[in-house]
């Protein structure tokens, strides 16, 4: 992914410095589709029953008044079935408390049409990954998908001037997109992206009343500041849960570069069916990213004796690629994920004290993606 410019407030205002190149893109783009219904993907029928079935007893609970926050029932479906695809655009905006701003988006892309002349470079940064964006999902596959998702991004970096657009954001966005207007999805894409206290953790919230803030933003900032503390988390909780594997990896040459990095930058997109990766987002915005780290240690954990089987690098990697199809159902990583959590293995206490570590050591010296791993191991 590209370096992005330097770190600013994500509530910056509307910028016109971004927008998109007369030669690439249609000026019809910057057209709002929310006309159009979301897109979502289903976990199949029986997880889709389910999930329905389950949402009835929210609505039975609830008895027509506003979803909240920590609520237990809304807990439960959250843990087990998941958030039905039909409510999840309003069940996510409640979860990370994104409110759409009247006429806010409008106006970030009539900037971005204003100005969609004067920075070819970003608008062929967006126009080069969207078809790249999901290429198996049909809407995205056909490009239906890809003047909304386009949308999303140029009116993003109106918002966020600073940093403007980095890879990796369109998957995020995409996949909000999925299951939400695109106004939404902007909204809902703006608040995950925000920045907080500079822990990225986001608290586990599950009974708060306060959502997590998972300040994506750090993830995508130069330096990937957010990225570096979220693999040296990840590589302390793998050493130490499962150490038989951790070694093996080790011996092999396996670098976490290699395959976690779009774990946490795509939020499992790049990785899971969309389905699964909804699933995931569902508690990531009720227990915070350290629920992102239960998440990649259990698809490790599924997966040991697979992978302990595999004698070189290379035969590593190609099972990674694997995962969409190892991972079909969400309940399968999703109970998987909430097991690791009950027993103490992957706990949001428990990240904090390795990002601390981080801190500590960053403070020393210059920790990066490729150092990561040699400072987990010291």
């Amino acid at each position: 992914a590209a370096a992005a410019a330097a770190a600013a407030a994500a509530a910056a205002p509307p910028a016109a410095t971004a927008g998109a190149a007369a030669a690439a893109v249609d000026a019809a783009q910057f057209k709002r589709r929310d006309a159009s219904p979301p897109w979502y993907p289903e976990g199949g029928d029986a997880a889709a029953a389910a999930a329905a079935s389950a949402w009835d007893m929210v609505n039975d609970h609830y008895d027509g008044a506003v979803v909240r926050r920590g609520d237990a029932t809304l807990l439960e479906v959250v843990r087990t079935t998941g958030v039905p695809s039909s409510a999840r655009a309003a069940v996510w905006l409640v979860l990370c408390d994104a409110s759409v701003r009247v006429g806010y988006y409008e106006r970030c892309l009539r900037a971005a049409r204003t100005a969609h002349v004067a920075d070819e470079v970003l608008t062929k940064q967006i126009a080069v990954d969207l078809p790249r964006t999901f290429p198996r999902v049909p809407v995205f596959a056909d490009g239906t998908a890809h003047a909304a998702l386009g949308n999303i991004m140029h009116a993003y970096a109106q918002h966020d001037a600073a940093l403007k657009y980095t890879q990796g954001m369109n998957y995020v966005a995409g996949l909000l997109l999925m299951y939400m207007g695109e106004e939404e999805a902007f909204a809902a894409f703006c608040t995950l992206m925000q920045d907080g206290d500079g822990g990225g953790l986001g608290g586990d919230t599950a009974g708060a009343a306060a959502p997590p803030v998972l300040e994506l933003r750090r993830m995508f900032t130069p330096g990937f500041p957010g990225l570096v503390e979220h693999m040296f988390v990840f590589n302390a909780l793998f050493r130490d849960t499962l150490p038989r594997l951790f070694i093996h990896f080790l011996r092999l040459g396996v670098h976490p570069s290699m395959y976690a990095t779009g774990w946490f930058m795509t939020l499992f997109t790049n990785t899971l069916p969309l389905a699964v990766s909804a699933h995931v987002l569902d508690n990531v915005l009720v227990y915070g990213f350290s629920y992102a780290h239960a998440v990649a240690i259990a698809m490790l954990e599924l997966t040991t004796a697979m992978f302990l089987s595999c004698t070189t690098l290379e035969q590593v990697l190609v099972n990674f690629l694997e995962f969409d199809e190892l991972f079909q159902r969400s309940s399968q990583l999703v109970s998987a994920a909430h097991a690791l959590r009950t027993r103490g293995a992957v706990t949001h206490a428990k990240c904090q004290r390795h990002a601390k570590r981080f801190a500590k050591l960053k403070s020393k010296g210059d920790v990066t993606l490729a150092t990561v791993l040699d400072v987990v191991k010291a």
